[in-house]
């Protein structure tokens, strides 16, 4: 054989090997996979200095089993009267897949003399498990840690920002669905206590949890965290009292539709 092609051969056997190595090296990241989620199974109490807002159908798009864009997004307009604004799908996040344990997520736009703040989000990942997100903004960005007990559910959440600290602790009962989140948010300096929320699940079905995962938005967090599906959700924080209750709808397989 040619020295040529002795080394096309040495090349092809690379090459193929170094195929097969990335594509066993390719992590697991275990993160829910739908092509949509309704708008009124959302529920985002994460507090930043750019809020976001809710106001549609979130939909997902997928590059082979990869997520790549999440589309859907909320704009706010000034008006006379205050705050007015609108849902569009022409509003999206992107994700970036850098290696295996950094994500970017930037929000973008398709409106013509529109401009959309970016909402730029890195997130780090420790053994396939989100372990911290920044949320950049360039007048009081934060920096969220995510702590697990051994079963890998969530038991804890803390995010700083410049003068502050949320801390949030998240309790499961026995069948590994979320039962209560306790909140306290403190300055960084003295621990004068701003305030304190209280958010309660319940009316949880017998049905596997379609979206029981990872997830890389804070709206569909609490979706995520159970072994069931909750139909009752409570948010107290001082004089402020919210309840929400919903109907889930089934597939003929018995599970959850949420995209309805």
């Amino acid at each position: 054989m040619r020295t040529s092609q002795i080394s096309l051969f040495a090349l092809c056997i690379i090459t193929l090997l170094s195929c097969q190595k990335d594509e066993v090296a390719q992590p697991n990241y275990n993160f829910i996979k739908v092509d949509s989620i309704n708008w009124k199974y959302l529920i985002d109490k994460e507090k930043h200095s750019a809020p976001s807002s809710i106001g549609g159908t979130a939909y997902f798009q997928y590059v082979g089993n990869k997520l790549s864009k999440r589309l859907g997004g909320y704009k706010n307009i000034i008006t006379g009267g205050g705050y007015s604004g609108f849902y569009t799908t022409e509003i999206y996040d992107t994700v970036e897949f850098h290696n295996s344990n950094t994500i970017t997520i930037i929000t973008k736009d398709n409106l013509n003399g529109m401009d959309v703040y970016p909402r730029k989000r890195e997130i780090t990942l420790k053994n396939e498990i989100i372990v911290k997100k920044i949320t950049f903004d360039e007048n009081n960005p934060d920096t969220i840690y995510y702590y697990y007990d051994s079963q890998n559910r969530l038991t804890k959440t803390e995010q700083f920002f410049k003068i502050s600290i949320i801390t949030k602790n998240y309790l499961f009962d026995s069948n590994n669905n979320l039962q209560k989140i306790s909140t306290v948010k403190k300055a960084k300096d003295d621990g004068f206590v701003y305030y304190v929320a209280e958010e309660l699940f319940g009316g949880y079905d017998n049905k596997v949890n379609p979206l029981s995962g990872q997830t890389l938005w804070q709206d569909l967090l609490y979706r995520t965290l159970s072994k069931n599906n909750f139909t009752t959700y409570t948010y107290s924080e001082g004089t402020n009292f919210e309840t929400i209750s919903w109907t889930l709808i089934y597939d003929n397989n018995g599970n959850v539709d949420y995209s309805k």
